[in-house]
């Protein structure tokens, strides 16, 4: 039997499944049947991490819980911190009470904590409620699949969406990808049967028949050459890696629903992004703002789900926090993942005082493109047909470097620890690294153990002696301007 996943869906959430027939899901999961002893209200928000600030949660009030049966289109990953042995490309940053342990605990339950990647619902997904005053849920509604969408129990109604076209799978005709729910044999093996959807009656092919929502759905046979695949669409949105959820119609225009690939909540607030729900930052921008867009396909290895782990994805290492060549990877990963495109060197130098972290980064960018015409060798002027051989030659353009402004909280996380490590008895620890990565993947770190650093005077003195007794150092590795800060009262705080 497959294991069923299950979430906590906010009370705007609920509204746009069954008033909107909304079709798909993503956050902070476990498994349903490792959590199915946990009724209460207030042990149902510690269990899913919904007690964050700002929460639309309370121990008071009902909350709606999603129980989603696998498919093999759902990808998860082990929702630990950037510090944690399995993280990988940054690990999962969130606001408290989210502990980056990767176990989510309530009552007498103890059980991996997962975050869901944006994906379609799975047919036969239901939504219940849980009321403070009772053990037993109220089931909201049962969801049938694209071509009919939500039921809601209290009126008997269906709903639904127009089927996303970047979500869940597609199949191929000679004229388009269609929306397909795919029904598998009864040993849940192979596609049996697939329901193909259109907002539209299509004209290109017979058989398709209007449902009473509006869209057009038709029931075929499954052969191989519907190509049955998931459609993807990536990009960056102020260098953070993100995938289309949907596009809306706004007015005459097109826009997109996109969430951040990068689970980073802090950065996502930063960059404009609003909360969707635990561990998912969204944003709605117009298509042409999506920057470096690609596309992919996602097929699956198997479509028995009977043995499918509740977590897909892991990391092909295991990290360490004891070595700084390692650490050093896992900046370097992500500085890869989220630097500007076409970026062939970056320096990063980093504050760190206690708690208290300030950086600058600057990106080196390819030469760009001379203009049509130019003389090569000469950016600054154009080709006039005149015969100039022999003629003293300008060197060719310059890299061009840019500021990097939002880096990856994960970042300053592997740079506190290579502090630490680069801590010596007596002499105390960097006020300062610099991080120097080209694109090619060579690296270099440089310490600053003794000069006082860029920000320094934006730091209380009371923060300076703290970091002084976490990082003791001997009077003859004590510079002057650290006795002198650290006497300073009168540094205002930020």
């Amino acid at each position: 039997m497959s294991l069923t996943y299950q979430l906590a869906i906010s009370p705007a959430q609920t509204e746009a499944y069954l008033s909107r027939g909304l079709d798909h899901v993503c956050g902070f999961t476990v498994d349903a049947a490792a959590a199915a002893s946990i009724t209460r209200v207030a042990d149902l928000i510690e269990l899913l991490n919904c007690g964050m600030p700002g929460s639309p949660f309370s121990p008071d009030r009902p909350i709606d819980i999603l129980h989603v049966p696998n498919n093999p289109f759902i990808q998860t990953r082990l929702a630990v911190g950037p510090l944690h042995t399995e993280a990988f490309l940054g690990g999962v940053v969130e606001f408290a009470p989210f502990d980056g342990s990767g176990i989510a605990r309530a009552g007498d339950v103890e059980t991996p904590l997962l975050w869901m990647e944006p994906t379609r619902l799975t047919a036969g997904s239901r939504l219940w409620r849980f009321h403070p005053d009772s053990a037993k849920p109220e089931l909201l509604g049962i969801y049938h699949g694209i071509a009919w969408g939500w039921e809601s129990t209290a009126t008997g109604d269906f709903t639904a969406c127009i089927p996303s076209q970047v979500l869940g799978p597609v199949a191929h005709r000679p004229w388009a990808d269609l929306p397909a729910e795919v029904e598998l044999d009864d040993a849940g093996e192979t596609p049996a049967a697939v329901t193909l959807v259109s907002p539209t009656e299509p004209t290109q092919e017979e058989g398709f028949t209007q449902l009473p929502n509006g869209l057009w759905a038709k029931r075929i046979a499954y052969h191989d050459d519907l190509d049955l695949h998931e459609n993807q669409l990536l990009g960056r949105v102020q260098g953070i890696p993100v995938r289309a959820i949907r596009a809306l119609r706004d007015g005459d225009d097109v826009v997109l629903q996109v969430a951040s690939l990068l689970i980073d909540s802090p950065l996502a607030a930063a960059a404009g992004f609003q909360r969707y729900t635990q561990g998912i930052n969204t944003l709605v921008l117009p298509v042409a703002k999506l920057e470096d867009q690609t596309t992919r396909q996602a097929r699956p290895k198997q479509w028995d789900v009977s043995k499918r782990p509740a977590v897909t994805n892991q990391s092909q290492r295991e990290r360490t926090n004891d070595d700084i060549q390692a650490l050093l990877t896992d900046i370097f990963a992500l500085i890869s993942y989220t630097a500007p495109t076409g970026w062939q060197a970056l320096r990063l130098t980093v504050q760190m005082v206690e708690k208290r972290v300030h950086y600058s980064a600057r990106a080196e960018l390819a030469p760009a493109p001379a203009p049509a015409g130019t003389v090569e060798g000469d950016a600054r002027r154009t080709d006039d047909g005149a015969d100039r051989s022999g003629a003293a030659q300008t060197a060719p353009p310059s890299a061009r470097t840019v500021p990097v402004r939002l880096l990856p909280t994960a970042i300053m996380n592997y740079a506190g620890q290579i502090k630490a490590l680069a801590y010596r008895e007596g002499e105390g620890a960097p006020f300062s690294l610099t991080f120097e990565f080209t694109s090619q993947g060579r690296s270099k770190l440089s310490l600053n153990k003794t000069k006082e650093p860029a920000w320094a005077a934006q730091v209380p003195a009371e923060t300076w002696r703290a970091d002084f007794a976490a990082f003791p150092r001997d009077g003859e590795h004590t510079p002057h301007w650290l006795r002198a800060r650290m006497a300073d009262d009168t540094t205002p705080p930020l």
